[in-house]
């Protein structure tokens, strides 16, 4: 759905090489709004997709989530860890999902089976879950 009524819906696809997502965040669709992005696909909402491959062990270089931005990230395949924001180390696994609320910095790293990531980066909502 475009962000506003009466604005044209803007999607497309793209197949991502294995250069641009192994071992690293390959941003495959951006708001058409957002001049400065090199995003493939472009969508009429303001959120970022990427995606990301990782070896076993490996981990991306770390995706910076501003304080004014959340996403949400899937854990496709595979299985990866993460620290929280107290410095705890959290996993997830297949089909596994996270909430995850900016400024942070978000390197996983792959289990012993690697993984393939999904991440949604949106403008961050209200809510009253989180003082």
């Amino acid at each position: 759905m475009p962000r506003r009524r009466g604005l044209d819906a803007a999607y497309g696809s793209h197949t991502c090489s294995d250069a641009e997502r192994l071992n690293r965040w390959a941003l495959v669709a951006a708001d058409a709004q957002n001049t400065q992005s090199q995003a493939p696909v472009r969508i009429q909402q303001d959120c970022n997709v990427y995606v990301s491959e990782l070896k076993p062990g490996c981990a991306p270089e770390a995706l910076k989530i501003a304080g004014d931005r959340q996403a949400y990230l899937l854990c496709v395949e595979g299985s990866v860890q993460l620290m929280d924001s107290k410095g705890k180390v959290q996993e997830m696994n297949q089909h596994d999902g996270a909430e995850l609320k900016g400024p942070l910095e978000l390197a996983p790293e792959a289990g012993a089976q690697g993984a393939f990531l999904l991440l949604f980066e949106m403008s961050k909502s209200s809510d009253r879950r989180y003082g």
